[in-house]
């Protein structure tokens, strides 16, 4: 590593080594500029982040305990990848620690059986069945549409499930006062008129 003898000694690398080094070699001294050594010779980085903390540069050896720590223990709760990498990342810096925290997180043995159990105490999809018209009434809105001439710009999608009779009703708004209005008067009036002929149908 270069940063140590250039921030103690002012030391800097020749080309040829540079050109040979691990990337994590290079790419701290591309950002030397970024490093320094504290009070107690310990050495920190600053991002370029205005206003942010300064951070620990953490060697390679110390870097699965740092990861443990702030993932593992009670006081961590095994969060997500997202506020884990945001809990170390506020604290602590090293070479290529994104790709590192994603696959220590993801590879976590608690969480991924937390994961499986609770992927299979969901309730299994029931299916649903009418026996006679309007016993059953699917809804749905579609919208915010371009808005008509009549300003409306949704769509209320109503259907009787046992009949498959559907209305697509134009709407200015999604209310309650509105849609329950246009329900009555453009699906549950209409359908109720027409029950007698679709039985007579075989529908």
């Amino acid at each position: 590593m270069f940063i140590l003898p250039y921030l103690k000694d002012g030391c800097e690398p020749l080309s040829n080594d540079l050109f040979l080094a691990p990337p994590a070699a290079k790419s701290h001294w591309i950002n030397k500029e970024r490093f320094f050594l504290d009070d107690n010779g310990i050495l920190k980085s600053q991002p370029k982040t205005e206003g942010a903390n300064t951070r620990l540069v953490v060697p390679a050896s110390l870097r699965q305990t740092v990861m443990e720590l702030c993932h593992e223990l009670p006081s961590a709760g095994h969060q997500g990848v997202s506020r884990t990498m945001s809990k170390i990342k506020d604290k602590y810096h090293w070479y290529n620690m994104t790709k590192d925290i994603n696959l220590f997180v993801l590879s976590c043995d608690t969480c991924n059986k937390n994961k499986k159990a609770s992927r299979h105490s969901k309730c299994p999809l029931t299916k649903y069945h009418a026996g006679y018209p309007m016993e059953r009434v699917h809804i749905d809105f579609m919208g915010p549409l371009p808005k008509t001439k009549q300003n409306n710009e949704h769509i209320l999608m109503m259907t009787d499930q046992f009949t498959k009779w559907t209305e697509c009703i134009p709407l200015p708004s999604q209310t309650a006062e509105v849609t329950a209005q246009a329900a009555i008067n453009e699906f549950f009036y209409k359908i109720w008129l027409s029950i007698p002929a679709i039985l007579r149908s075989g529908t």
